[in-house]
């Protein structure tokens, strides 16, 4: 019995979605970005220009999830060196995302 449950606990752990999908911090990404991103980006939702003129605003990109930013960011991405850890690009993702959340006037 109890290697019966224990099979069965593994099977569910191992098909469940991880604790982190879709649930990233903004503040987090918002921290990530500044110290990663904004040498290129402009990473906040006022319209400045970002600092490398073939880099498109954060405030601009539409971005599909945190996954497919980190798909992106690891594979195509130019100018960088690093790898970004799925719970980065949650985070980063949510910040993406609050960038577009209309503010109270």
């Amino acid at each position: 019995m109890f290697v019966r449950s224990l099979i069965l606990f593994w099977t569910m752990a191992a098909t469940a979605a991880p604790g982190w999908a879709g649930e990233g911090d903004p503040s987090r990404g918002a921290v990530y970005v500044t110290a990663m991103c904004a040498a290129c980006h402009s990473v906040s939702a006022e319209t400045a220009s970002s600092p490398n003129s073939a880099a498109r605003p954060f405030r601009e990109m539409d971005l599909a999830s945190g996954e497919a930013l980190a798909k992106f960011f690891n594979t195509t991405h130019p100018n960088t060196s690093r790898l970004l850890k799925e719970t980065q690009a949650e985070d980063i993702f949510s910040y993406v995302e609050s960038l577009k959340t209309p503010r109270p006037s």
